[in-house]
């Protein structure tokens, strides 16, 4: 730091006295006497000091004057530039800076303590200092905000003090600033973090596409969702607007009303949050099934084997809706819901958008899943809705369509949205869920799994809302070379999956065709690969979903997924998938020659203690062991005495075991029962834990063929369980 920054301590508000060189008083008694001087920014600060707050502290600076386009800003009384002033719990804009080497303009007057930055300078929306964990941080905030090139302002871009730079920036503004070299930073001062819970976001909170007059109201969980109405209409009366809808999805209710109403009602302590309502993106820009369906390219041009194809599971497009009968859809197409409100429910789709989609999900000839029930919740218009008729799609909207989708699903589901919403800035950087985070959230606490796409920004995913959320499955694009398009995001990606002139259904005809590109058509894809899995495990959480696709993706195929995605590229697997879960294991407990010459071995078979666990399973899928099969042949016991009891009766049969095969092998009971059948003949089956009343069974055999049954002991074997979660197909 230059010598003429050093004064800064002595008038920092811990010593009122003004100590120092001539420079130092000079400049002091000038910041004091300037009008320019505000000492309350655009959160209250506190006057606690670092050392009894305990908490880190941050630099901040001020806006000084400003003129004709040009703009002065720098250090005022409350700055302390070796050590921080203001704690890091609290919210306060970031001043950014560009260089673009622009001259001074004439009427820009330096001194000493003011240099000409060669740029323009601007503040981004409050957020709280423990955001800007470094230097390299508060740049990324920065360029994400305002664009390439834009990075944190630094004490020293002016010369130290301050500095003059093109912008406008309102008076009163105080905004984190940097300063390299001293321990005055949100991520190097002294203190400690902030506990999160002690950082309260604002109660009004701007949007980047913000929809003029129209606003969410989020309430507290304490409300419960059948007073929410009626909460909605109290508050909506006490502060002025209108109720739109009642959006149980987030607690909370969205409005219209004008600014200083919604501000006023975000100030009632019913309320949580307000926030701005916010447009949707769409994010759109015969090889696609060719791809997923094989590991490497090139493609083999062999027609998409399409193994499971989603009969029986509901895949909810939610989207501008469906023409219902074209070709593709071979009558399992229908309209579930239209939340657009433009001449009552409609079926159709007079945009294209959904159309196009739900083709790549369930089309018969071009989805990955043919054999999905493709229903339609209209979440977006033609062009727009009774709202805005210029835009098409709201966040509430979505929101509410995610909420439906949520309460009224019946059997596996899957919600595809391959829209997208900025999350605002507040939530971005505190990464805080926005309401269609929370309703995707609650609809994946309810059953359905929640495919989205990432977005088309070129940017990084987790400023896409519901792709950001946990749980969604966030899908980005590749090109027919396996290469993502610089458009298509990237970061909080699960999942790649084709998304470049992929071939759709068009809404202008039964029989009509084009051509798509964008994660909008990589979303629905994953979509129908997550109804395939449904179908055969139609009891699977959404979480198991995910982990599935993730689990069969073709890993390290992208050469450059983007900074911090996940390289997998989707991969619909055609054949029997292994079986993964560990499985329960018996053994031999007993062995006995009976008859009237004592040639005829009984073995008594089942669990030895804790090495069996007939609830969770005790051996990996990985492992090899015989298994354990039984043919019933009402035969009488055998002569003479054999101990049963509730827990180890007499089995009716005959045992035998196989040679060893992997766990994995053992995808479904009906898999398990044919290797007996294909080993020992017609009536054998995989022998069950209660095939002698549970625990342990009686049964004849010869368990290893050609040795004495003394041999047999301390051999294990897969046995199956059929009313818990211990096989390992389960």
């Amino acid at each position: 730091m230059p010598d003429r920054c050093r004064p800064l301590d002595e008038w920092s508000g811990r010593d009122q006295s003004i100590k120092g060189n001539a420079l130092a008083t000079t400049f002091l008694s000038r910041l004091w006497s300037s009008a320019a001087v505000v000492l309350v920014g655009l959160t209250t600060m506190s006057a606690v000091s670092a050392e009894a707050a305990g908490i880190k502290t941050g630099m901040t600076w001020t806006v000084l004057g400003q003129v004709d386009g040009s703009v002065h800003v720098g250090a005022d009384s409350r700055t302390d530039a070796y050590r921080g002033d203001t704690t890091i719990d609290q919210s306060l804009p970031v001043l950014c800076v560009l260089k673009d080497g622009r001259p001074k303009p004439a009427n820009v007057s330096l001194d000493q303590y003011s240099g000409w930055l060669g740029g323009q300078t601007r503040a981004t929306p409050p957020v709280p200092g423990a955001v800007l964990t470094s230097q390299g941080q508060g740049d990324v905030v920065c360029a994400e905000t305002f664009g390439a090139g834009w990075k944190l302002a630094e004490f020293h871009d002016g010369g130290g003090w301050s500095f003059w730079g093109a912008g406008s920036i309102p008076a009163g503004t105080r905004f984190w600033t940097a300063i390299s070299d001293q321990p005055a930073n949100p991520w190097n001062s002294a203190g400690t973090l902030p506990a999160p819970e002690s950082i309260t976001p604002p109660k009004f909170l701007t949007a980047e596409w913000a929809v003029p007059g129209q606003f969410i109201a989020s309430l507290p969980a304490s409300i419960p969702e059948s007073q929410l109405a009626a909460t909605a209409a109290e508050l909506v009366g006490r502060h002025g607007g209108t109720v739109l809808d009642v959006l149980s999805g987030t607690n909370g209710f969205s409005f219209t009303a004008t600014d200083a109403q919604a501000q006023a009602l975000s100030a009632d302590p019913k309320v949580e949050t307000i926030e701005q309502d916010s447009y949707g993106e769409p994010n759109d820009v015969g090889w696609n099934l060719d791809r997923v369906d094989q590991r490497d390219l090139p493609l083999d041009h062999q027609p998409y084997d399409r193994g499971s194809t989603g009969v029986g599971v509901d895949v909810f497009l939610l989207d501008t809706g469906l023409r219902t009968t074209h070709q593709e859809f071979g009558g399992r197409a229908s309209l579930a819901m239209d939340f657009i409100k433009v001449g009552g429910v409609r079926d159709g789709d007079c945009n294209g958008h959904g159309t196009a989609a739900a083709s790549v999900a369930g089309g018969s000839t071009l989805g990955v899943a043919p054999g999905v029930n493709l229903r339609s919740v209209r979440v977006a218009g033609c062009h727009g809705n009774l709202y805005n008729p210029l835009i098409s799609l709201f966040q509430s909207t979505a929101v509410f369509g995610l909420d439906w989708v949520a309460k009224n699903h019946q059997g596996p589901s899957v919600a595809s949205l391959s829209y997208g919403f900025r999350p605002g800035f507040w939530r971005r950087w505190m990464r805080k869920p926005t309401p269609v985070d929370r309703a995707a959230s609650r609809a994946i606490d309810r059953g359905v799994t929640v495919v989205a796409s990432a977005g088309n920004g070129g940017h990084n995913a987790d400023r896409q809302s519901p792709a950001r959320a946990g749980g969604v499955i966030s899908v980005s694009a590749v090109d027919s070379s396996d290469n993502k398009p610089g458009w298509a995001n990237y970061g909080k990606v699960d999942i790649f999956a084709p998304g470049v002139d992929v071939k759709t259904a068009g809404k202008d005809g039964d029989g009509q065709y084009g051509v798509t590109t964008g994660t909008s058509i990589s979303a629905p894809a994953v979509a129908g690969a997550a109804a395939a899995y449904l179908q055969s495990h139609p009891a699977a959480s959404p979480d198991e979903v995910r982990q599935v696709l993730i689990g069969d993706a073709t890993v390290n195929k992208i050469p450059d997924p983007g900074p911090y995605s996940a390289n997998r590229l989707l991969y619909v697997r055609t054949g029997p998938r292994p079986a993964t879960h560990a499985g329960m294991t018996w053994t031999v407990l007993e062995s006995r020659r009976t008859g009237k010459f004592g040639d005829i071995p009984v073995f008594h078979v089942g669990r030895d203690g804790p090495a069996s666990d007939p609830y969770q399973g005790d051996t990996p899928a990985s492992a090899k062991a015989p298994i354990l099969c039984l043919v019933t042949l009402n035969v009488a016991p055998p002569f003479g005495d054999i101990p049963t009891s509730g827990f180890n009766a007499w089995a009716n049969g005959t045992v035998k075991i196989t040679k060893p095969v992997p766990g994995a092998a053992l995808i479904s009971r009906e898999a398990a029962d044919g290797i007996c059948r294909s080993s020992f003949g017609s009536g054998f089956r995989m022998a069950e834990f209660h095939d002698g009343g549970g625990w342990s069974l009686w049964a004849y055999g010869d368990l290893v063929s050609g040795q004495l049954p003394e041999f047999t002991k301390g051999i294990r074997f897969w046995t199956a369980v059929n009313d818990q979660a211990a096989n390992p197909w389960n």
